[in-house]
């Protein structure tokens, strides 16, 4: 009997110790598989998106996840954050509801709708809903806060062609750092994979796409110019789904600790000044937080994480 109730006393000091994370996004693409493997790791988990809990949602770890209904944009989301010890963000979006792109199919979707209320429809959906949700884990005494970026040579490349979906994302970095300071985790991909054995990965992880990559960088190099940043974009290989959830599921378990503050620089079009012309000038943004960048970035610290 002595026995029978030490195990149940350890099983509810385990239950009630247990970490509880909320992810913002958690219905989408990303957020499932973030909501997944916190659930596997024994977190306690509440996944909140306009949705609720997806159709395709299904097995034990769904069935673990509370799914909350409410719009990030206009809802109170202090119901969704409370007693949290962490929050992940995926939110955002320029097509589809989807947070980043997820292979280059999607890029031309980006470019195939350049108005003013198209750009300020990215901006507003990537942006304010991202702010609230600092806002709100902020307020509720949330320890971590882990949000979905976008690649620093992504932004760098073409952020000038889509001006409001980068702005947006200025917008939601600025307010999440602004709120945790440099302890906010940010993992940054350049676009996403289902898998890890998508053929486009593995073509651009090729010998000769990685020898392309290399001589685009030498030409670079000698020239005035430095590398072309679209060229180097469109050769980066798309990082698998798992290994971005596993590095955000991992920052919000507090067990990326091996991934240091860095300052990170890129540069976008500032809409606020214009050039002689007219036109809007660019200017360079310089954040401190805990960077995850890029598809090597992703990879090596979800292959840390994962041991």
């Amino acid at each position: 009997m002595r026995a029978i109730s030490m195990l149940l006393a350890l099983a509810l000091a385990v239950q009630a110790s247990a970490l509880r994370v909320t992810v913002f996004g958690g219905s989408g693409f990303i957020g499932q598989r973030v909501c997944q493997q916190l659930t596997e790791a024994g977190c306690d988990v509440v996944s909140c998106s306009r949705s609720g809990r997806p159709a395709d949602a299904g097995g034990a770890w769904a069935d673990a996840v509370e799914w909350a209904s409410a719009d990030a944009s206009v809802d109170d989301l202090a119901p969704a954050v409370a007693g949290s010890d962490a929050v992940v963000s995926v939110v955002g979006g320029f097509k589809a509801g989807k947070a980043s792109p997820t292979g280059t199919a999607d890029i031309p979707l980006l470019f195939a709708t350049v108005s003013d209320e198209d750009q300020e429809l990215y901006r507003a959906a990537n942006g304010p809903p991202n702010a609230r949700i600092a806002a709100a884990a902020k307020d509720a005494a949330c320890s971590r806060f882990a949000y979905c970026h976008v690649a620093a040579d992504v932004e760098n490349a073409i952020a000038g062609g889509i001006p409001g979906y980068f702005r947006g994302k200025g917008e939601a970095l600025e307010a999440i750092v602004g709120a945790y300071g440099a302890d906010a985790f940010v993992v940054a991909p350049s676009s996403v994979t289902a898998s890890r054995s998508d053929p486009l990965a593995k073509a651009l992880d090729s010998p000769l796409a990685k020898f392309a990559v290399s001589a685009n960088a030498f030409v670079g190099n000698i020239g005035y110019r430095g590398e072309d940043l679209v060229t180097k974009v469109a050769l980066t290989p798309p990082v698998a789904v798992d290994d971005v959830a596993a590095v955000l599921a991992a920052a919000a378990r507090d067990a990326a600790g091996f991934v240091p503050a860095t300052e990170r620089a890129t540069r976008r079009l500032d809409p606020d000044n214009t050039d002689a012309y007219g036109g809007p000038t660019s200017r360079e943004y310089v954040v401190t937080a805990r960077f995850v960048d890029g598809t090597t970035g992703i990879r090596e610290a979800a292959a840390k994480v994962s041991r």
